[in-house]
């Protein structure tokens, strides 16, 4: 950024505790007492060569004739706020706009290349849609031109409100929560099932522990026997090489089903693993690849249209400069030559020996000449070629605004093209992520199912053991092998039991992790309802505020500006049928007039060109306030007021006068004259 200071954006031009008037709403005063002189620096600019202007809080009046620069100057500001930028001046390859406020430097330059002129620079705000919208309030404004036109108003009153991303906001909300809804409507019963498996575990633990006390019962029996055949018997040794076998056989089976219920354990956890995978791909929706491939097709043709459309801009605004160029070359003649015979004309303007001349300079410049048409070569009025002029400039302007439409279709269209291919991606991974754990599934019942013919091979060899010892026992060994045989039921029930326990808790674990999942849930889907309530009536709010504010403005300025038979102008919304909350309904203008037979309704078609400026003007204010506007951009520009008498002029300066730090105003001398002699006056730019 060129200049003294840094840029911040906006946050210089801060407007403090006022900006919602004493009360906190947005009926009283939101400028800034506090704020010091901005000074805007032009060079090469529109008409401008170069000028520098002080602006001191408050109003500033433009005062003067027709094409004195003093919509160049508007539209200078316009373009160092971040606004459309203003052609540079006729024979320039560069141009700039300074505007310096508490202390800060913001810029905006231009440079004519072979593709046209490039625009850089720090203006003052980073986003200038809503200050274009409701600060500028030029001829081309949008919000004047749809109440002149007559159109729908809902796009100029709730422009900077992104109804696109409500809706998605409201459809990613209702998604979620319906989801939600699902998964608490899975986890019903499962206190009921808790509770259930708490009994079961506590009726095996105490199965358990009565089975671990009969077994050690039984092995201080084995080893006390085991002591009393030492002492007395010549143990057998065939009996004594089975009965270790026996033992050894003992100890594989019971290694046997400690792994076994190991594998159980991480079997079940790998089920609720896959278990959570395919509840997240239920969750993510599949994606048609015909959508995707249609949306392509539409992003290419949009694009292709917009491509042509760049083509129109840069065609018509050659088109623009040319014919300006043209015009401002036959100005810059004709002055030549009053100069040259400037000898003829006396101190005061008059023609000397006699000779009337041609009338005053700014007469003569301000297109009631008539010139060479510089393409037909017909003479025709200068007012004509300006007016052919600014239809290339409407047209233009429309031009920009399909394309500035097609941009925002084009910038939707690819973010849900982006939406649908991370949605195919995540399920792409969610698939391989579930062929991964079922494939951990299949090795583990896989090795289950060895450990199982393990345990039967475990189990048959204990058999066939405890029937060769007792073959080969004697009444010596006959209470010994007895309780042998005891104990290794014992054993194998007491394993059964401890398998079983460890099953129930593993279950008990799950429930209360689904539990807890309940509680989360449950809080989720308040949060959900909060949200879509807020987001569903985020519209109507910022709607309601818009026409109440509208209203009230409306009904001060029409009391003030007498606009005889009008009593009153009032702007009314209909909600729209989308249910959703993202539909902001239609906006109409209501005209209620006074006569002789009492109040009644009128068409808006039948107010006059005035009433209709004013209509317009009211109603960018209302957004100016609603949408906050002030507290970003404190600056408020009015040009094009013609339409309106001079003393209704003054009353509207005054009135707007309370509502923005800076308010500019360019008025022709006839009508600055009506106005307060305590404004700043500009006369020379």
């Amino acid at each position: 950024m060129d200049g003294d200071g840094g840029s911040d954006g906006p946050g210089g031009a801060d407007l403090g505790s006022g900006s919602h008037g004493p009360n906190g709403d947005r009926s009283g005063p939101v400028t800034d007492a506090r704020a010091g002189t901005a000074s805007v620096s032009v060079r090469n600019v529109g008409g401008i060569e170069a000028t520098t202007v002080e602006l001191d809080p408050g109003v500033t009046v433009l005062a003067g004739r027709n094409a004195t620069n003093r919509t160049s100057f508007l539209r200078a500001i316009r373009a160092v706020l971040g606004g459309e930028a203003t052609p540079l001046r006729r024979g320039a390859d560069a141009g700039r706009v300074d505007l310096t406020v508490d202390g800060t430097t913001y810029t905006r330059r231009f440079e004519r290349t072979d593709d046209g002129v490039v625009t850089a620079g720090d203006p003052y705000l980073d986003d200038p849609g809503p200050a274009e919208t409701y600060a500028v309030l030029l001829e081309d404004n949008d919000v004047r031109r749809a109440v002149r036109a007559g159109d729908d108003l809902a796009d100029v009153v709730m422009r900077p409100v992104d109804t696109d991303a409500i809706e998605a906001e409201i459809e990613r909300l209702t998604a979620e929560k319906r989801q939600v809804d699902s998964d608490l409507a899975a986890l019903e019963g499962v206190g009921g099932e808790r509770a259930d498996l708490a009994a079961e575990r506590r009726r095996l633990e105490d199965e358990i522990e009565a089975l671990e006390s009969a077994l050690a019962d039984l092995e201080a029996e084995i080893e006390a026997a085991d002591a009393s055949l030492d002492d007395g018997i010549e143990r057998d040794e065939r009996l004594e090489a089975r009965l270790d076998e026996l033992r050894e056989a003992r100890t594989d089976l019971e290694s046997v089903i400690e792994d076994l219920d190991a594998e159980r354990d991480t079997l079940a956890a790998v089920e609720r693993e896959r278990d959570e995978i395919e509840a997240d791909l239920t969750a993510v929706s599949p994606v048609d690849g015909a959508e995707l491939d249609a949306l392509a097709d539409d992003i290419a043709t949009l694009r292709e249209r917009k491509r042509r459309l760049d083509g129109d801009v840069s065609a018509l605004q050659g088109i623009v400069r040319f014919n300006e160029g043209q015009l401002e070359e036959g100005r810059l003649d004709e002055l030549a030559e009053i100069r040259r015979r400037g000898g003829d004309l006396d101190g005061d303007g008059a023609a000397k020996n006699g000779s009337t001349g041609r009338g005053h300079v700014t007469d003569r410049l301000s297109g009631g000449e008539r010139v060479t048409c510089w393409t037909c070569g017909s003479t025709v009025d200068r007012a004509a070629i300006e007016g052919t002029l600014d239809r290339l400039r409407a047209l233009r302007e429309r031009t920009l605004a399909r394309r500035r439409d097609l941009t925002a279709r084009i910038d939707r269209l690819d973010a849900r093209r982006e939406r649908l291919e991370r949605r195919r991606e995540r399920r792409a991974d969610l698939r391989a992520e579930r062929d991964r754990v079922e494939s951990e599934l299949s090795r583990r019942e896989e090795r289950i199912g060895e450990l199982e013919r393990r345990r039967r091979e475990l189990n048959e060899r204990v058999r066939e053991l405890e029937a060769t010892v007792e073959d080969l026992r004697t009444e010596d060994y006959a209470d010994l092998l007895d309780l042998h045989r005891r104990a290794n039921e014992r054993q194998v029930d007491l394993e059964q039991r401890r398998s079983d326990l460890a099953a129930v808790e593993s279950e008990l674990a799950a429930l209360d992790e689904r539990l807890d999942e309940r509680d989360r849930l449950e809080a989720r889907r308040e949060a959900l309802r909060s949200d879509l309530v807020e987001c569903r009536t985020r519209l109507d709010r910022t709607a309601a505020e818009a026409v109440a504010t509208f209203n009230e403005h409306a009904d001060a300025l029409v009391d003030a500006l007498d606009y005889g038979n009008v009593a009153r102008v009032r702007l009314t919304r209909t909600t729209g049928t989308d249910r959703s909350g993202a539909d902001v309904g239609t906006f109409d203008i209501r005209v209620v007039r006074e006569g002789e037979d009492g109040a009644f309704e009128d068409s808006p078609a039948n107010l006059s060109e005035s009433e209709r400026e004013v209509v317009g003007l009211v109603l960018a204010l209302a957004g100016y306030l609603v949408h906050d506007v002030h507290e970003r951009c404190p600056f408020l520009l009015l040009d094009s007021l013609e339409a309106i008498d001079a003393e209704r002029i003054a009353e509207l300066v005054d009135y707007f006068a309370d509502y923005a730090t800076y308010l500019v105003v360019a008025l022709l001398e006839t009508d600055a004259a009506a106005v307060e002699t305590a404004y700043d006056r500009v006369t020379e730019i």
